[in-house]
């Protein structure tokens, strides 16, 4: 047949999985590439008689795309349901907090990078850390899950960083006083409370919010690189990588059940076991098959993909019953501290002098966002009420903007939309005029 020279397709947003070759990155590529606009518009091509002379190909593709693909983006769906109203509310609070805060892709380089920097999640496991977190604390920088910092500080342990990524966090977590002295790594969609309470500096990462996004870019704010991650953890992990920090200790992640069949090291059984999760496996680290869960499983894939595509130099799991997570060295915690561990400047103090979001050539005012997005929301609520209702069946987005007269340039616009997505009342004009109420609702109050 000759040869092509295909490399134009590649100039064109296409992403090629060869079997067995590398086809471990298909969950990653589907990441990048899938949005809510584009994960429905999918059409699936077999040469002639492909599909019988590769069964077990064509089964396995169809698994990861019902899983990495399809799968993923409706996981994306269900926690913008989850997340919707605080989302909203946090997005819109949190502006204010851009201007004292600064942002990942600011400070590559500029906090320490050869000593380690442990992940600390709230797996069964950590219960067992304790007595080395308390020793050498002072050779590793502390980053915890939300979750993890209850547990530590209950240990007289502070940490160094906290990470809170989800914008529905309840503040009873954050009774600890001293937990707001620590380092805050967060999105601009996090619980707008908790950086309200922060003494100790907060780093913005990775954030999918085109909501945000556009802030930045008209304020020429460098947007973060690497992906956010599916949780806490992970988005530690992605905005480790990008400061440009060389090993990273996982401490606390397990992803599988605890010896009595508990998730989290204080018994805090956030999910429910569902009946597709009674019989999930994985294996460990010490290759023997333990139940899992599913969502953990995809942090294990997270994880593997991350560790192959970013630059962190070594990567150490502390986990020794916890899953396997290809990359990684696995040792105990003391061991790693013993090789890795070196002592640090104060992270607090380093952040708190950081350049923030925005530099000194941008004059960034927060108010006159407030300003136009109420402006909008008015514009919006008289159209809506000057508008005779029509006979039109089309009720789909694009439609309903069209009716009340939104365009993408409206600031609201992307607000807007997330009631779209969600979708809780399965009617996208019942939820989209829900969610004007809200927006005017929570601007009411600024």
């Amino acid at each position: 047949l000759g040869e092509s020279d295909i490399r134009f397709c590649f100039e064109k947003g296409v992403r090629l999985i060869v079997d067995s070759l590398n086809d471990d990155l298909f969950p990653a590529v589907m990441e990048e590439m899938l949005d809510f606009d584009n994960y429905n518009n999918y059409q699936i091509y077999m040469l002639p008689g492909m599909a019988e002379a590769y069964t077990d190909q064509r089964k396995r593709f169809a698994e990861s795309f019902a899983r990495y693909g399809v799968g993923w983006m409706e996981s994306r769906r269900t926690t913008e349901k989850r997340w919707l109203h605080g989302s909203v509310k946090s997005l819109i609070n949190n502006i204010k907090y851009l201007k004292r805060s600064t942002i990942v892709s600011r400070i590559r380089g500029m906090l320490p990078k050869d000593v380690p920097y442990i992940i600390i999640g709230a797996g069964p496991s950590l219960k067992k850390e304790i007595k080395t977190l308390l020793e050498y604390r002072d050779r590793a920088v502390l980053v915890a899950a939300d979750t993890a910092s209850v547990y530590l500080l209950q240990n007289n342990i502070v940490p160094d960083i906290v990470i809170s990524v989800e914008s529905d966090r309840v503040m009873k977590d954050f009774a600890d006083d001293r937990v707001h002295d620590s380092v805050l790594f967060c999105k601009v969609n996090s619980t707008f409370k908790l950086l309200e309470l922060n003494r100790g500096g907060i780093v913005f990462g990775f954030d999918e919010d085109e909501f945000v996004n556009r802030i930045y870019r008209e304020n020429g704010v460098p947007l973060p690189l690497y992906r956010g991650g599916l949780n806490t953890t992970t988005f530690a992990y992605s905005m480790l990588d990008e400061i440009g920090v060389d090993t990273v200790i996982l401490t606390g992640q397990d992803m599988c059940f605890g010896d009595e069949g508990e998730t989290h090291v204080m018994e805090r059984n956030y999910y429910e076991v569902k009946k597709s999760d009674e019989k999930f496996y994985v294996t460990n680290n010490q290759g023997q098959k333990v139940r899992s869960r599913y969502d953990w499983a995809q942090s294990v894939q997270w994880y593997e993909n991350a560790i192959y595509d970013t630059s962190v130099k070594s990567v150490i799991n502390t986990s020794l019953l916890g899953a396997r997570i290809e990359g990684t060295d696995v040792m105990p915690l003391e061991d790693a501290l013993k090789k890795y561990g070196k002592k640090h400047e104060d992270i607090k103090n380093i952040v708190l002098s950081l350049p923030g979001v925005f530099d000194k050539r941008s004059i960034f005012d927060e108010n006159v966002i407030y300003e136009e997005m109420k402006k909008e929301i008015k514009e919006i609520n008289q159209k809506k009420e000057s508008s005779i209702e029509s006979d039109d069946k089309d009720k789909s987005f694009k439609n309903i903007l069209k009716k009340y007269g939104i365009t993408p340039n409206y600031r609201t616009y992307d607000l807007i939309r997330k009631y779209m997505i969600a979708d809780e009342k399965e009617d996208i004009e019942k939820s989209v005029d829900a969610g004007i109420k809200e927006i005017s609702e929570i601007l009411s109050k600024i």
